[in-house]
Order: structure tokens, then sequence, then C-alpha cells
């Protein structure tokens, strides 16, 4: 299932985020992205709703899939993750600059502002894979029991659904990463 995950990561460059707003209902967006692994990144503006949600509670979820012609096309993945801004450099520039370069060039990676614009590392701690193309014979790896859990280093285990522990990330210091 891991390695589903990680192709529906390299296939796509779109997801829509959602963070909760100050009321409680939840803020969807679409955002383009690069991954590193498991880890996805996200550029979005600092006077944005979604900046303003993610400094108050840094949990996000997120939906990637792409488009498809019938249903047996249909591969996607949702996530629960931990999000935190990305402030160490040369990290930030090269994945911003990724981040440019696969998505068309639609923005200049050396010009960009940093008092404006703020990058996110999201870090999953569920993952569920949705995978319409299983077949009978592989349907028991396509389509898991439960959803995936991540721990440190990235290490993926599959097993029946549990209540996740929504408290704060025990591994993040703070919503930065990186100082």
């Amino acid at each position: 299932m891991q390695d589903k995950a990680l192709a529906i990561l390299r296939a796509n460059a779109v997801m829509a985020v959602a963070t909760l707003g100050p009321d409680g209902w939840p803020q969807n967006t679409m955002v383009s992205y690069v991954s590193d692994g498991l880890l996805v990144y996200f550029l979005i503006s600092r006077s944005s709703r979604k900046f303003a949600n993610l400094q108050r509670n840094n949990r996000v979820s997120i939906a990637i899939g792409g488009d498809f012609v019938s249903t047996r096309d249909i591969q996607g993945l949702s996530m629960a993750a931990w999000a935190a801004e990305v402030r160490h450099e040369p990290i930030r520039s090269s994945l911003v600059r990724r981040l440019s370069d696969g998505h068309g060039g639609n923005f200049d990676a050396d010009a960009l502002d940093f008092t404006t614009s703020a990058l996110f590392r999201a870090r999953p701690s569920l993952i569920s894979v949705v995978d319409f193309a299983a077949t009978p014979t592989d349907a028991a790896e396509s389509l898991p029991v439960g959803p995936l859990t991540v721990g440190p280093g990235d290490l993926c285990e599959m097993h029946p659904a549990a209540t996740p522990d929504w408290a704060r990330d025990p591994e993040a210091s703070g919503p930065v990463y990186g100082g």
C-alpha cells in the first residue's frame, strides 16, 4: 500500500487541503504541491485564511487524485497530516524551485518574497488509498481494511481502522519546521 501511495503522490501535482477555521468549519482549497517520499510541500500566501488557520491549528486533511475515463481508472488518496512552515534555507528555496519547475514555471522561484508567501510541509499520520483498478485477485492489497498509519521515519503499517490521537503533533516543537 505504501508503494501505491507514493505512486499517487508522484503522479499528481494538485491537491485539496483542508484546514479548520476559527469557527470550527473546515476551509478547503486547491493548491499545487511537490512530494518527497510521503512528505508533501505546498506554498500559500501569508495573508490567506489558510495561513491564519494553520497558525491556530496545524492539522490538515488532504485529498489527491487525478482525472479518469472510467471508474476502474480512479486512484487517489487522502491523508490526515500535521503541517509546519519550512523556513530553513537552502531547503526552502530548493523546494520552491521544484514547485515552480514542476508546475510550468507559473512563478519565479528566485523572486518569491517569503515575507508574503509561506512554504508548508505536511507530514501524514494516516493515509487512505483508493484504487478502483483492483481485480478480485489483488483486492486485498488494493483495498485496505484500514488506513496506513505513518510513524517515525515514514514507516507505514496497515491495520484495522483505529481512533487517531488528534492531540498536537508530539514530534513538533511548534508550528515551524526547520526553525
